[in-house]
């Protein structure tokens, strides 16, 4: 960060720790830039340590917010490297091509899920601007910060909920290995299946933002069609 010249980040306190790493760069010349400025935040539980700050920084589990980031940080290297702008533009263009066709391939293949099963029950809240994209009605989670476990209270009220579904599933998430083992409880509970989502870590199963969204889709539909 001290030889940096552009730092993006998510934003919408999504990043919180990041502020005393950057105060301590003493880099003065350092542009942040927050990549879903600009994106209407839904409302939802954060990673905030505000109080006052309840908007939902998951926006890139929509492709057509990502479709905002890329031209957010297109447009910024353009800046800072005008010498080389063409080069970012093409490269831009051609990542938005694919990430519309990418959008329009979930927006088709997620229909033929029924609209009754559209509910998604996860370890954390993560996925509300997905539903909000791709139609899935509700969103039930355990946690809405994935930092702390989950109370009694807040697994009952999942297992209430998810009894009531035709497909009882419970995704998990594979970086919190400590969220598996609450889903799991909760699925035992109801009789139900878990499987894995990705929302913001990638593998070498998952490598890359395209695959991730692919493979959420897939599993989507083999657990609830």
């Amino acid at each position: 960060l001290a030889k940096a010249d552009v730092l993006f980040v998510n934003g919408e306190g999504y990043e919180e720790w990041l502020s005393d790493l950057v105060a301590s760069t003493a880099n003065p010349s350092l542009t942040i830039v927050e990549v879903s400025e600009g994106l209407e935040a839904l409302e939802g539980p954060s990673h905030s340590i505000h109080h006052d700050h309840h908007h939902d920084p998951h926006f890139w589990l929509s492709v057509p917010n990502a479709i905002h980031y890329v031209e957010k940080i297109a447009q910024t290297l353009m800046k800072a490297d005008p010498q080389n702008a063409q080069y970012f533009r093409e490269r831009a263009d051609r990542y938005q091509v694919e990430l519309q066709e990418l959008d329009g391939w979930l927006l088709e293949q997620l229909t033929a899920i029924p609209v009754e099963n559209r509910v998604l029950a996860t370890y954390h809240n993560a996925f509300a601007y997905f539903a909000d994209r791709y139609g899935f009605s509700a969103v039930e989670f355990l946690v809405s910060n994935p930092d702390r476990e989950p109370t009694a209270k807040e697994m009952a009220a999942v297992i209430k909920s998810l009894r009531k579904l035709p497909k009882p599933v419970v995704f998990a998430e594979p970086q919190f290995s400590v969220g598996e083992k609450y889903v799991r409880t909760v699925a035992a509970e109801i009789g139900g299946d878990v499987r894995f989502l990705y929302s913001s870590t990638l593998t070498a199963e998952v490598p890359s933002y395209i695959e991730l969204m692919r493979y959420n889709a897939n599993v989507l539909l083999e657990a609830l069609r």
